[in-house]
């Protein structure tokens, strides 16, 4: 008696490239859940960049910036499934913004800023009002917000308190920040809260506020109780405008 060959249903699944091109339609919580189906599913999950990147695993620096002649261009994506991680039920949102720039200089000093590699230099505060700008002197940026209980909101028996819960390792968004500064009001804090150059993590957030030294003082918590930050998102470069 001869083998059944195996059904197409069957040569799809154990096909890692076919495998994988359907499970990246799935949406990003069902393709977390997914990795328990069995053992190939979790494998090629986790080792995956394509999937790994989908998880908010993998920071994906593929964005272009757009200067504010022109129009914005893609919106950065935020990382809905964290939203099940805060107590608060929040969520990181993104939020688009206009800089401008009074000189050729600073101008080009943000645009340096806000690409890879990255550079220490301050972006102007994009609230302060300048006269004289040149109007090609502006670029859009996205800006990703997050806020935080003041009071801590991991317990050592909740699924969210476990060490080595797989949202500690997500990007808030893709392209991810690098650094986030903490916000009340109009009040931006000079120095970041935290600082990731490859990206920060959700654990790497938490794990700085239940530290609370440095630029974590009792002045930037809002009247809710809540810790607010933001911070730009990366590019991975500009597009050049044509003359």
């Amino acid at each position: 008696m001869t083998n059944p060959s195996p059904s197409a249903a069957h040569l799809v699944l154990t096909t890692p490239e076919l495998l994988e091109l359907i499970l990246s339609h799935l949406p990003p919580l069902q393709l977390l859940l997914t990795q328990r189906v069995s053992p190939l599913f979790h494998t090629l999950i986790t080792t995956s960049p394509l999937l790994q990147t989908l998880l908010f695993f993998r920071p994906n620096w593929s964005l272009i910036g757009h200067h504010t002649t022109s129009k914005p261009g893609p919106r950065p994506l935020n990382n809905l499934m964290l939203r099940r991680v805060l107590s608060s039920g929040t969520y990181p949102t993104m939020t688009l913004r206009s800089l401008t720039f009074p000189d050729t200089d600073t101008f080009l000093a943000a645009k340096t800023h806000l690409s890879l590699p990255s550079c220490p230099i301050t972006l102007p505060d994009p609230a302060r009002e300048v006269t004289g700008i040149q109007r090609d002197l502006g670029l859009w940026t996205w800006t990703v917000n997050i806020s935080l209980p003041s009071a801590g909101f991991l317990t050592p028996t909740s699924a969210i308190g476990y060490e080595h819960a797989s949202w500690r390792r997500m990007l808030l968004c893709q392209p991810p920040a690098t650094e986030l500064h903490l916000c009340k009001r109009w009040r931006r804090a000079e120095r970041p809260a935290v600082v990731v150059e490859g990206g920060v993590r959700m654990g790497d957030l938490v794990e700085r506020a239940e530290r609370g030294k440095g630029p974590w003082n009792e002045g930037f918590i809002s009247s809710d109780r809540d810790w607010h930050l933001e911070g730009a998102v990366r590019f991975s470069g500009f597009l050049e405008e044509r003359g």
